[in-house]
C-alpha cells in the first residue's frame, strides 16, 4: 500500500465549492483507504495499491461523477513529495511572501 497526496486543482475557488467531509466520503467509496482532507484546501492524503497515474485517474472520476465537474488532480506519492520539496531552490519562510 502507498501513501500519497493528491491536490485537487481549483476547488473551493472560483466557484467549485466542495465540502472535505463529502470528498474524503466520494474517495473512500472509489476505493482509496485512509483517506484524510487537510482543511478546505483541496489537498489530500489517501493510501491505494495502484500506480499514482490510476490514483489521479480514478480520483479525478470519482469527483466528477459525485459533483459534477470537470475535476483535475495532480497525485505524488509520499516519497516523491518529498524529494519535491526537498529540491525546492528558494529561500523558505520568507516574510511577506508565500514559499
Amino acid at each position: 500500500m502507498t501513501r500519497y497526496a493528491a491536490f485537487l486543482r481549483g476547488v473551493n475557488v472560483g466557484g467549485v465549492n466542495l465540502k472535505m467531509a463529502a470528498v474524503a466520503q466520494a474517495l473512500e467509496a472509489a476505493g482509496f483507504g485512509d483517506v484524510k482532507t487537510i482543511l478546505a484546501s483541496g489537498n489530500v492524503l489517501l493510501d491505494s495499491r495502484a500506480g499514482v497515474a490510476a490514483v489521479r485517474r480514478t480520483a479525478e472520476q470519482a469527483l466528477r461523477d459525485e459533483f459534477g465537474y470537470d475535476a483535475w488532480v495532480l497525485a505524488y506519492d509520499l516519497d516523491t513529495l518529498a524529494e519535491i520539496s526537498a529540491a525546492y531552490p528558494f529561500e523558505r519562510e520568507v516574510d511577506g511572501h508565500h514559499s
